[in-house]
């Protein structure tokens, strides 16, 4: 959307590889004329499937895909009832990949009210799971009644709940707060086995990423991802690169390389379930990189996609804001009159 001015901004947070983030999604779309000037928004549906024709037979869903057992440096006691907390943990990540975080949630809201405390494997699920619903309030106040160095924690949940919360400090702007926390959580991961707490490397560096968006500073931003995308490769899991594959299409938009963010943003179609919150996320901005090089048919049907998913998954003002994207395509088409 070159010519027409238009160039995509990222405010939020990133989603982390463990079904973290893109809780909210918001990119403002500034034009030359004030009156199309937009800010884009995309929250998280209930994933559902079918095809996508404009795009490479999507990877299978992580409801198919095998998920490594949690990192060993994580503190795994026996809950009374025998049922292993690896296992447990497992699950819960694979819910919160299939965007069932809602019910993650529930569950551990349950089992934290029937034991009185979390063992720390699920006190930070329950710390993403919260922001992953949008109930950041509730992330921030079960992150604020956490010790700030606890004790009896094995270190990659340590690193998690540091993590945790510089992602709760770039979304309330406090970005010295998140700088400490990311070092903390390095110092952590540094002190791991080798090959051990690769997910959370990829979460930190994605944060960071963001981090260092928000502060303008592209060119750390851009090692950062450079760095998560090493990690991700490592990880061979297709779920992982989902949020890399959008991060480095947000941070080609705004170093103005659109055909190499809809070359990212369909890598992250290619590895989303079909008709998922990823899969509407990525259509959206795929659309928007498409109509910036020229190619208006291609963007109209990311973007049509875009509504379809929106459409089944939560009609209402998400509805209404993939129409948003369409009109911005129409726009950088010289269609004003399909754009209104």
């Amino acid at each position: 959307i070159a010519r027409h001015g238009i160039q995509g901004r990222r405010v939020s947070s990133p989603r982390l590889s463990q079904g973290g983030f893109f809780h909210e999604e918001r990119f403002g779309h500034n034009t030359r004329s004030p009156r199309t000037r937009k800010a884009i928004k995309f929250r998280s549906p209930m994933a559902r499937r079918g095809p996508a024709p404009t795009i490479p037979p999507p990877a299978p869903s992580p409801r198919s895909v095998p998920l490594p057992p949690p990192s060993s440096g994580t503190h795994l006691p026996q809950p009374p009832d025998g049922v292993s907390v690896v296992a447990a943990a497992q699950l819960l990540d694979r819910l919160a990949l299939a965007d069932e975080s809602g019910f993650v949630v529930g569950w551990l809201e349950t089992l934290r009210a029937a034991r009185g405390k979390l063992d720390p494997a699920f006190a930070v699920r329950l710390l993403r799971a919260y922001r992953d619903t949008g109930r950041l309030d509730r992330a921030r106040e079960l992150a604020h009644s956490l010790p700030q160095a606890p004790t009896g924690w094995g270190s990659i949940d340590l690193a998690r709940l540091a993590i945790e919360r510089a992602v709760l400090a770039t979304i309330d702007g406090r970005a010295e707060h998140a700088e400490a926390e990311l070092k903390a959580a390095a110092r952590v991961l540094a002190t791991v086995a080798s090959g051990a707490g690769q997910r959370e490397q990829l979460d930190r560096n994605l944060v960071l990423a963001q981090l260092e968006l928000k502060r303008n500073r592209v060119e750390q931003a851009q090692e950062a991802l450079k760095l998560a995308e090493h990690v991700a490769e490592r990880l061979e899991d297709g779920a992982w690169r989902v949020a890399v594959e959008m991060t480095l299409g947000q941070l080609a938009m705004r170093l103005g390389e659109p055909e190499n963010a809809a070359r990212h943003y369909t890598g992250a179609l290619a590895r989303s379930p079909a008709r998922g919150n990823a899969a509407m996320n990525a259509h959206g901005n795929a659309a928007l990189a498409l109509g910036a090089i020229g190619r208006a048919s291609d963007a109209r049907e990311h973007a049509k996609q875009a509504i379809q998913i929106a459409a089944e998954s939560r009609a209402g003002w998400r509805h209404a804001d993939a129409y948003d994207v369409l009109a911005i395509v129409e726009i950088a088409a010289d269609k004003p009159a399909d754009a209104l």
